[in-house]
Formats: C-alpha cells, sequence, structure tokens
C-alpha cells in the first residue's frame, strides 16, 4: 500500500462518523514505521521523481507569477531550493541532496514526535492495513458495547 493516510483517514470518518468532529471523537493513532533504509530509498526515489515530473516547471510558473521567494507557496520543503536550481545558483544535483536532506530531517522529526505518542499503534508498512482493521474491528465491538 504507497499511501494508507487518506485511507486511515476515511476509515476514521465512516467507522465513528458520530465521533468525528465532537470533542468525543475517536482517533487511532498509528506510526507506519518502515526501515530508515527503506525509508531513505523511497524519499530520495521520490525527489528524483518530482525533479523529473517537472518541478522546475511549477517553480517557474509560480515566479513568473509574481510569487516571491518569501511566499507561503515557497515554504515548502524544496521549493527554494528548486528555485536556486532554475536561477543558475545551484546544480540539479546539489539541489536534489539538498531537498533529500531536508525531507530526511522532516522524518526524523516526525519520528521523534511518534516515539512521544506510548498509545500510537507502531507497524511496519508491510503490517499496517492488517494491524489497523484489527484495531478498527476491536474499536467497533468497543463501541457497540461488546
Amino acid at each position: 500500500l504507497e499511501d494508507a493516510g487518506p485511507l486511515l483517514r476515511s476509515s476514521d470518518i465512516l467507522v465513528f462518523p458520530s465521533h468525528h468532529d465532537g470533542p468525543g471523537r475517536s482517533v487511532i493513532e498509528a506510526a507506519i514505521e518502515p526501515s530508515r533504509r527503506d525509508l531513505y530509498a523511497k524519499i530520495e526515489s521520490r525527489v528524483r521523481r518530482m525533479l523529473d515530473a517537472g518541478w522546475a516547471d511549477e517553480v517557474r510558473r509560480l515566479i513568473l507569477g509574481g510569487v516571491s521567494l518569501e511566499a507561503n507557496a515557497f515554504g515548502g520543503i524544496g521549493y527554494r531550493e528548486v528555485a536556486g536550481w532554475i536561477s543558475g545558483t545551484a546544480a540539479r544535483e546539489e539541489t536534489e541532496r539538498r531537498i533529500v536532506t531536508a525531507t530526511r530531517q522532516l522524518a526524523k522529526r516526525q519520528r521523534t514526535w511518534f516515539a512521544r505518542r506510548p498509545d500510537a499503534l507502531r507497524t511496519t508498512p508491510e503490517e499496517a492495513l492488517s494491524a489497523i482493521l484489527q484495531l478498527l474491528d476491536r474499536r467497533i465491538e468497543t463501541e457497540k458495547g461488546g
């Protein structure tokens, strides 16, 4: 499963609609933790694919449209780096390396944040769907009073 996030969020909304927006909301936290090696490989691959797919064209359109490098649009990881590449102040390889490094740093902060969440279900990507569905089944039974 490439990106279980939307599926899991949808599951929360569908299974617990009465608790979705209210103060008694039922939340399931799941930390899907790939190995560091796999995570870094996915980050590198995704950055490369985004650059190959025209990220520079998107940034060029923003700049030509008058969007300042200080605008929120350039606050996301990689946008300022890509702007440097298209302006000629950095090579593509350097741009890619900087974006990969920044993304790895974000991933590390996210892992640290989840490590402080003792009630979060911890699972691997391979086991995530099964583990979360089991947790949902248990939660449904609890909600029903069974």
